[in-house]
């Protein structure tokens, strides 16, 4: 952002969030030294001079180069008066702040904010850090977050770092969005996490200011759990862990030892996208999801058995609660080890169009639910133990287009076929490393009974020729 500073005079007091954003007239207020100094050692930390684009980060840049009086007036906002800079204009053009001289990927707001930046407001701060895809090496030294405290965006995303995440990162207490995925992170995530963003306040909406709103550490190496205090961030909208093979996983592969997925992701409300896919986690879904009234994207899908070196196996039954997220338009669980019933009360997720559960070990028959799921364009139950007919709701289902599930839940689909076999069924080198309950290959039902259906309508089978032929592999002259 441009520098810019303007006085208000017999103006009505503004909310928090207009004074961040004022247009103000131009006055130079240099970056503060620490800052200047935190962003040098993290562009020596991480191999600056190797990055795909360093524009304008120059090592020798010395802030404050002018005079500034850093007292505070009466009047709010305080503009600090400019004294004469006997360097020169060009003192200022390696200034990380500078519109002219911008550092690559830096972003400021000048003046700052004094109720969240104290009394030394007559400096610029550091407000953003976008270097995503920008080859980054390294880590990040522990004094980073320590000193750009007043940072409100961190996009460090598709780079090289490693190192473990500093605990000074809770301290970073203007922080909106934080994205370090697709990185080598490793170990735990800190604790301190608690405090990111909370001098922007918790609950505080209606168009003001409001803590942190997302992470991503995706595509990492982390280990450990979730912390449980991962629910002071009441305000957090999509948090992203999906691709940490290890995080969750149990010491030492002792399950007793591991606490699965924090039953504290119920606290948080305002939660619209959660995924865990590809991590490490065992034990239960606690019943403590439904309450995420506002999610809409659900991801806990698990990993394919010698994929990596720790499996996700998420296991026991589906909690009935799970019924309460009628705003979940996508949900994988697929490839864990869920079992006992589908439970019905997931007909009431009315807006539900994708829906994963293959490769599991549920059980009994299918429940009626299709009458509401007026939505679903997906629905996959392949590779369970489920059986019986598929429920007549079924044809309610306008914009089904994809339908997966097991041969002996086809009936309908077997009758109407008419002596004819089911082309791509009945495989008999069907690969045994898939862990389907079933031989055969997987086939969108829908698909074949759309072109079956007519059947029901050409004739009527009374004596079916024996089902098993229209799926089980030819032996034998053909």
């Amino acid at each position: 952002m441009g520098r810019l500073a303007r006085r208000l005079t017999g103006a009505a007091p503004l909310s928090p969030l207009p004074l961040l954003l004022l247009l103000l007239q131009p006055a130079y207020a240099p970056l503060r030294l620490n800052e200047l100094t935190a962003l040098k050692l993290f562009y020596n930390t991480t191999s600056g001079a190797d990055w795909t684009t360093n524009t304008n980060w120059d090592m020798e840049a010395t802030s404050q180069c002018g005079f500034v009086d850093q007292s505070i007036g009466k009047d709010w906002p305080y503009v600090a008066p400019e004294l004469p800079r006997p360097d020169g204009p060009e003192c200022i053009r390696s200034e990380p702040c500078a519109w002219n001289t911008k550092w690559h990927g830096v972003g400021c707001v000048d003046p700052c904010y004094a109720p969240t930046d104290g009394d030394n407001c007559a400096f610029g701060r550091v407000t953003l850090l976008n270097l995503q895809r920008n080859s980054l090496t390294g880590t990040i030294p522990e004094s980073f977050f320590d000193d750009l405290i007043n940072i409100s965006m961190i996009d460090v995303s598709f780079n090289y770092l490693s190192g473990t995440i500093p605990t000074e990162v809770g301290k970073v207490r203007n922080l909106r969005s934080w994205n370090m995925a697709d990185n080598a992170f490793s170990g735990s995530i800190p604790t301190q996490i608690a405090y990111l963003g909370n001098a922007l306040g918790y609950g505080y909406d209606n168009g003001g200011l409001q803590g942190l709103t997302s992470i991503d550490l995706s595509h990492n190496n982390l280990t450990g759990i979730i912390p449980s205090q991962i629910a002071y961030l009441e305000n957090l909208e999509s948090l992203d862990l999906s691709n940490n093979p290890s995080l969750g996983a149990p010491a030492g592969g002792n399950l007793a030892l591991n606490p699965g997925i924090p039953t504290q992701l119920g606290l948080l409300g305002r939660l619209v996208n959660l995924n865990i896919n590809h991590c490490g986690f065992s034990g239960t879904i606690p019943t403590q999801i439904g309450d995420l009234s506002r999610l809409s994207m659900l991801y806990m899908h698990g990993t394919n058995a010698g994929l990596q070196g720790v499996s996700m196996r998420i296991s026991g039954t589906l909690p009935t609660q799970i019924g309460k997220l009628g705003n979940v338009y996508t949900w994988r669980a697929g490839h864990n080890l869920l079992s006992g019933t589908i439970p019905p009360e997931i007909g009431r997720m009315h807006v539900l169009n994708h829906i994963d559960l293959q490769e599991n070990s549920l059980s009994g028959t299918m429940p009626d639910v299709f009458a509401g799921l007026s939505r679903i364009e997906h629905w996959d139950t392949y590779g369970n133990h489920l059986t019986g007919d598929l429920p007549p709701s079924i044809q309610n289902c306008s914009i089904l287009k994809y339908l997966y599930v097991q041969n002996e839940q086809t009936d309908v689909i077997r009758t109407y076929a008419c002596r004819e076999r089911i082309p791509g069924l009945g495989n008999p080198s069907h690969s045994p490393v898939i862990p389907s309950k079933q031989a055969g290959m997987k086939t969108n039902w829908y698909v074949q009974a759309a072109e079956y259906y007519r059947y029901k309508y050409a004739s009527a089978c009374v004596d079916m020729f024996d089902a098993d032929t229209a799926f089980n592999a030819l032996s034998g002259d053909v």
